[in-house]
């Protein structure tokens, strides 16, 4: 169960990781403002994906099971 969770995270560390490379581009025309945009998109997205993740974990009982 521990191995599945973990791929869970690292997948939604790539989603957040590709976010974040692909906002990084608008850093010529936004200056700092699309460096703190890509930032902002990574963060963004690695909540979602953890928010997920939890959310499936909680629905299948293993949230802090004893």
């Amino acid at each position: 169960m521990l191995a599945f969770a973990l791929i869970y995270a690292l997948s939604g560390e790539a989603i957040a990781a590709l976010g974040y490379f692909l906002t990084l581009p608008t850093l010529p025309w936004l200056g700092n403002h699309g460096l703190w945009l890509a930032v902002t998109v990574f963060l963004a997205l690695r909540g979602v994906s953890l928010w997920i993740i939890w959310l499936r974990e909680w629905r299948l009982n293993r949230w802090f099971n004893n």
